[in-house]
């Protein structure tokens, strides 16, 4: 079961760095050139500049973030305020509603996947853990967590969280994405020491973040590869949210694929190859009701300004489920991967290598891709329900990347925690 304990962590000091509006971010993974531009010019302290840091005076990008961060320590802009849970509530709209999900951020013990209490849904690939553990050793610090969720058998987390809420926040900022969120601080030993061991009766999936776990794990393997480390050591630690299943905010969004084809026949050859597969449905607009959500969830391709919704022929659905088993059968990433996007590229992990496929989690962006011709087609999906996705985890199999999109995204910058 899962190890989860009140961090010992890093804050922004808002009298000397500013507004603290001005200082978060969304996570490193969804912040492209443009919006970092935008949030690095909001402070010179902004978050994203230790994320996705710079070269600078001779120094590449790793470099450059440790000494922002040896600085930051120097001039009081980021401190060191002692143990601590951080409750973070984002409130939001969709789809006409007001939605409100509520995270507890502290620090799990590492181990394998599944050894400790930790599950993944998903695999992961190795160039943006390269990455990061290059930032990690360059600024002993992780800065984002990881996003995980757990069952909260009797719901006494969201009791304890529920009661904690009707206090005064500690900071109240508008998010990154819009969100309205309020934190509390919880330093009290009664407090702190009931969450552990709620969740020490838990199992914890990782919902957004697997890259930051695998590199935090990584980190700490290398690290005690130069000694022993003492069990309470910084590096034995990962900095997590943690959500409960049936939090009333808890969202997940599709993740649609955009293709961009070696030449304009393929489209056309593809959807004609996917015909001894499928049942193809030509039609001229689709709709997000359409795409239903869950098990057996729906599949579309989009591509020269028509839809194609597609339905697995029952004797191709029946071999389908003995190759890969009943659960992944009916996973639609899953069968995107295995079944649908092999049509239009030979070597899928190289077109995702070399971004001729890309994501989005917004169905008329994609739509506006292969319109304006950037892509190619786009393969749409319907989304996940959390608890299908626990499912997996739980069997020991993961989903292919980018499969699930949870929303909001957990900013960046309440919290930092060192390595060392």
């Amino acid at each position: 079961m899962a190890d989860f304990q009140p961090v010992s962590g890093i804050e922004y000091n808002t009298d000397i760095a500013g507004d603290f509006e001005t200082l978060i971010s969304p996570p490193y993974d969804v912040i492209g050139r443009e919006m970092r531009r935008r949030f690095a010019e909001k402070n010179p302290y902004n978050i994203v500049r230790l994320l996705l840091p710079e070269p600078s005076e001779g120094f590449d990008r790793y470099q450059a973030a440790g000494r922002l961060v040896k600085e930051w320590l120097d001039l009081g802009v980021l401190v060191k305020p002692g143990r601590a849970f951080y409750v973070l509530e984002q409130r939001f709209e969709l789809g006409g509603a007001e939605l409100v999900r509520t995270a507890v951020i502290g620090r799990v013990r590492l181990g394998p996947w599944r050894e400790n209490g930790v599950y993944p849904h998903e695999v992961t690939l190795p160039k943006p853990k390269a990455d990061r553990l290059n930032l990690y050793r360059a600024t002993g610090l992780q800065p984002g967590p990881v996003f995980s969720l757990f069952e909260d058998k009797g719901a006494k987390a969201a009791e304890i969280l529920r009661r904690l809420k009707t206090s005064p926040p500690y900071r109240t900022v508008r998010g990154p994405e819009g969100t309205t969120d309020r934190v509390w601080k919880i330093t009290d030993s009664e407090t702190t020491a009931a969450l552990t061991k709620v969740c020490a009766d838990e199992r914890f999936f990782v919902a957004d973040g697997h890259h930051r776990y695998e590199t935090a794990l990584a980190y700490r393997d290398e690290r005690a590869s130069r000694g022993a480390l003492p069990p309470e050591h910084p590096a034995n630690f990962v900095l997590t949210a943690a959500v409960p299943f049936d939090d009333p905010g808890l969202v997940i969004l599709p993740t649609h694929r955009l293709m961009k084809l070696a030449d304009p026949d393929v489209a056309a050859k593809a959807l004609r190859a996917l015909e001894e597969d499928y049942l193809v449905d030509k039609k001229e607009t689709i709709d997000e009701e359409s795409m239903a959500p869950c098990l057996l969830g729906a599949i579309a391709v989009y591509a020269g300004g028509a839809w194609y919704v597609l339905r697995m022929k029952d004797d191709r659905r029946e071999a389908f489920r003995k190759e890969v088993g009943e659960l992944m059968a009916d996973l639609n990433v899953c069968e995107v991967r295995e079944r649908v996007l092999t049509r239009f590229f030979d070597d899928i992990d190289e077109a995702v290598a070399s971004e001729r496929i890309t994501y989005t989690h917004d169905l008329d962006e994609a739509v506006r891709r292969v319109d304006r011709k950037t892509s190619d087609a786009a393969v749409v999906l319907s989304p996940l329900c959390v608890r299908t996705m626990a499912q997996v985890a739980r069997a020991g199999k993961t989903m292919p990347p980018k499969s699930t999109y949870f929303y909001p995204k957990m900013p960046t910058g309440i919290v930092l925690k060192p390595l060392e």
